[in-house]
């Protein structure tokens, strides 16, 4: 048996290889040895990152989660012998998905409904010694979370076995856990089917898979059978229903993974009506999503003034959840910023109100922009505000170049002040009323690629400012 399973997977291999092999440069493929998870028996883990993963501090990926086998269970660190990787880490990748990776075979996006997807995948590797509980389970996705950066929306779980066993445990505990998991596949997990446990995925309206070999001779194929049937059962009505993904090998066999987690399972089978007619279940899974995400915080207001010889600032927000607080950020030229302060969150249903004086003002122009911070560390900046200490009265225009906006920084409080956009021929283009002062928006979409001139009457004289249309 070990004979023919060994040939059919290098047949497998071969095939996958040459349809989806990928340049390794396209994601990193990392054992994280002796790197503990706090909360659970984990001492290391299994990490891929996906090509522009640090390219965009701001972006945020689809997660997978994969709870892998018994035997791929170990002491989370490196193995002596590479040829003999039993108990240690390196045997997470003895099974798909984590076997793909660490071969640089799994591809580097997918494409599902028009939208490009590339996954961040965590392996753990459970203790040999210890067993592992659902609140283990818990600690994983929290450090997973806090650690990477997550599209909570997308984060989706793949069970095998004994990982398949706590899976199915852990989304079937409580109403809380299946309802932040957008879609789970699970593969012969060994674990009991209930009624409690059902009805929490159902009610979840959780997007599910179960996999497993008709002649499984490990674990009963009629578990999987019968977590799907309950699962339907107790499934709101227009909810996705969950599947059953059913292989039979030709010898007897626990290990489904090698067909469900293929890339491309029809090899196997007809299963296109299972996965909702995409290829694999990667591309399945990417079809669903939660909207745990709350509203981005929005700055209700943010006003900077003279005080004498300080800057006051007040701000207030709306739609303000999981805050952490807000830098309060000054620049001398508006391009190098520093924090002056930190100021704790102190929103109440949503909305907050603040202020800050910052007491030793620069001489001259000072910038200054507010930055919140979530628990999560998103950020989001607010709009610029300006307070001279100088002479003179000033506009200033960036970016520059301009792609379709242009934002007008002064102190100067207009008042249906006419401002004048030349071309660089002289030619008079466009006409605009300017009404308050900090950051007044222009909108330049309208206007071709080229040079032009600003040019406005204000208090102070005439300013006439170059910027560049992309």
């Amino acid at each position: 048996m070990k004979c023919l399973r060994l040939a059919l997977v290098s047949t497998l291999l071969v095939i996958t290889t040459s349809l989806f092999g990928q340049d390794p440069l396209t994601y990193t493929s990392t054992f994280r040895y002796n790197t503990p998870i706090p909360g659970t028996n984990c001492n290391g883990f299994h990490e891929s990152l996906p090509k522009g993963y640090n390219d965009d501090p701001q972006g945020k990926f689809p997660v997978i989660l994969y709870l892998a086998g018994n035997s791929q269970r170990g002491n989370g660190q490196q193995a002596p012998d590479p040829n003999n990787a039993y108990g240690y880490l390196e045997y997470v990748a003895f099974d798909r998905p984590t076997r793909y990776l660490k071969e640089h075979s799994f591809p580097e996006e997918f494409i599902v409904n028009g939208q490009t997807y590339r996954f961040i995948v965590i392996t753990p590797q459970f203790s040999l010694t210890e067993f592992t509980n659902i609140e283990q389970i818990e600690a994983c996705y929290q450090y997973v979370v806090s650690h990477y950066k997550v599209d909570i929306d997308r984060f989706y779980i793949i069970g095998n076995s004994y990982g398949g066993a706590y899976l199915w445990d852990y989304l079937g505990d409580n109403s809380s856990n299946p309802a932040k998991i957008a879609a789970a596949v699970n593969v012969a997990g060994a674990s009991l089917p209930n009624d409690t446990k059902c009805a929490f995925m159902a009610n979840a309206m959780l997007p599910l898979i179960a996999c497993h070999n008709t002649n499984d001779n490990v674990v009963q194929y009629s578990w999987s059978q019968q977590y799907v049937n309950r699962v339907n059962f107790f499934m709101p009505v227009g909810a996705e229903q969950a599947s059953l993904m059913g292989f039979t090998p030709p010898v007897a066999q626990h290990d489904a993974t090698w067909m469900s987690l293929d890339l491309n399972p029809s090899l196997y089978g007809s299963y296109a009506t299972q996965l909702d007619g995409k290829v694999n279940v990667y591309e399945w899974l990417l079809q669903f999503r939660r909207f745990l995400n709350p509203l981005p915080v929005q700055f209700a207001s943010f006003n900077a003034i003279k005080l004498n010889y300080k800057s006051q600032l007040n701000w207030s927000t709306a739609n303000e959840t999981n805050s952490r607080g807000f830098e309060i950020l000054r620049s001398s030229d508006g391009n190098s910023w520093n924090v002056l302060h930190f100021e704790n969150s102190a929103s109440t249903g949503g909305h907050g109100q603040y202020d800050f004086t910052d007491n030793n003002p620069l001489t001259g122009k000072n910038y200054y922009r507010i930055r919140q911070l979530d628990l999560n560390n998103t950020k989001k900046l607010s709009e610029i505000r300006i307070v001279d200490f100088g002479k003179n009265e000033f506009v200033n225009l960036y970016p520059n170049p301009a792609v379709n906006m242009l934002y007008l920084i002064t102190d100067i409080n207009f008042n249906k002040t006419a401002a004048k956009i030349f071309n660089s021929q002289g030619q008079l283009v466009s006409t605009i009323l300017l009404n308050g002062s900090g950051t007044i928006s222009i909108p330049v979409s309208q206007l071709k690629p080229g040079t032009y001139f600003f040019q406005i009457q204000h208090s102070a004289g005439n300013s006439k400012l170059k910027f560049v249309k992309k």
